[in-house]
């Protein structure tokens, strides 16, 4: 029985007293790349062309922004969490 408890004492101070590095983990490539480049609008007589050009960009834009900024916030807050844990 002492000998059970003497080896259990000996494998968790041996677990304390090992330092351990932490890394909060780097961000995807899939996450950090730029968002896609917005169409052209076509030259073109045809206000609906323009209209429909606009606005598939100004969805492209907002889907984009959106996931972005979604992205940063979560990174960070997680990030401060992991920092301030000792």
């Amino acid at each position: 029985m002492k000998l059970a408890v003497v080896v259990s004492l000996l494998f968790m101070t041996g677990c304390v007293a090992t330092p351990v590095a932490r890394e909060f983990p780097a961000a995807p490539a899939s996450l950090t790349t730029a968002c896609a480049a917005l169409a052209d609008v076509p030259a073109t007589d045809k206000l609906s062309v323009v209209l429909a050009t606009v606005t598939q960009n100004y969805a492209q834009y907002k889907e984009c922004s959106i996931r972005v900024d979604a992205w940063n916030t979560w990174y960070n807050e997680q990030k401060k969490i992991f920092d301030s844990v000792k």
